[in-house]
């Protein structure tokens, strides 16, 4: 299943697509449009048919999602290059993840994760916690002593520190080179150091 809303890079305004075995079309049909079955009769189903216009919209973007993706990788590649920090965690070679919705930053602690929020906002740079909080902490309904919970201390670490940088085809690479100032700046500001440089400063005098 695929969502189409706006937030992804394939991005149509709302509506999602789903891949599945020929065989299993029909069932699927049906169950987007109210259960009706061939007869008119009806089981279990709902609305989930995407509209003419949001296909439109889907068809358009077809045209330029290739460049935008490619755009996306580089843009990707620059922050590898520029973020490789001790205790910070990035994401696989760039060319391995495409599309690049998202360009997560695994942060040690979330008080350096917040403090770096804090300095981008005040540069004028939105970042973005997502994922927060965690599946098993987020839910708080009125089915809530239903749910049945269980440790996810993966998932809660990942929700406290991790962070997403701006990445989207529009991002100039002065737009991006202010969010890798911000981000080294309040890095090093906190104790942490490249890895790079830290190795070569390990190295013996000539």
């Amino acid at each position: 299943m695929f969502s189409f809303h706006v937030t992804k890079v394939f991005g149509v305004g709302e509506g999602g697509g789903v891949f599945l075995p020929r065989a299993r079309m029909a069932a699927m049909e049906s169950a987007m449009n109210f259960g009706f079955r061939p007869d008119r009769s009806f089981g279990d189903g709902g609305n989930a048919k995407l509209d003419e216009v949001h296909s439109a919209i889907g068809l358009a973007r077809l045209r330029t999602l290739s460049g935008e993706v490619a755009t996306r990788i580089r843009i990707a590649a620059r922050y590898q290059r520029a973020l490789d920090f001790e205790g910070v965690g990035l994401p696989l070679d760039p060319a391995a993840c495409e599309p690049w919705q998202t360009f997560p930053l695994k942060l040690p602690d979330t008080d350096l994760r917040e403090r770096l929020v804090e300095a981008c906002e005040a540069r004028g740079i939105g970042l973005r916690r997502y994922y927060a909080p965690a599946l098993s902490e987020g839910y708080h309904g009125l089915f809530a002593d239903r749910v049945f919970r269980t440790a996810t201390p993966v998932a809660i670490d990942l929700a406290q520190t991790m962070i997403c940088l701006p990445i989207y085809p529009s991002l100039t690479e002065r737009e991006q080179a202010l969010v890798i100032d911000v981000v080294t700046e309040t890095l090093e500001r906190h104790g942490v150091f490249r890895r790079r440089l830290r190795s070569d400063h390990a190295q013996p005098a000539a």
